[in-house]
């Protein structure tokens, strides 16, 4: 592997575009799909219909940021997950990503080092 300054790396940052390249998208697209099935993978189970309808809501470009989405659309989808007065939380998303952190952050670091030798 090749290694690079700081002074290169910054430079190699400033040459690449202001709109964030397609590729980091490509990288955090696949990034949330893996969460996703972590997510459901740890999605409590009565029915199914929860699990089934947690997904991966898509990805955002803003500004030099890529943000992608996770959830459900499922009415009690919020009180699971974050808990009620009466119900305690049951964080499964947020289980479900840090179980597949180093799966996410290697798809993420993937997009990255293609861009910057791109750059």
């Amino acid at each position: 592997m090749k290694t690079i300054t700081p002074d290169q790396l910054t430079q190699k940052l400033k040459n690449i575009k202001k709109e964030t390249p397609s590729e980091l998208v490509k990288s955090m697209e696949k990034a949330i799909l893996i969460g996703e099935g972590a997510a459901k993978a740890e999605c409590p189970v009565r029915t199914g219909h929860l699990r089934r309808n947690t997904t991966a809501k898509g990805v955002q470009k803003k500004g030099n940021s890529v943000i992608g989405t996770i959830g459900s659309d499922v009415e009690y989808a919020e009180a699971v997950h974050e808990g009620t007065s009466k119900r305690s939380a049951n964080p499964y998303i947020l289980r479900g990503l840090k179980a597949s952190e180093k799966d996410i952050e290697e798809c993420l670091k993937q997009g990255v080092t293609f861009v910057l030798r791109k750059g």
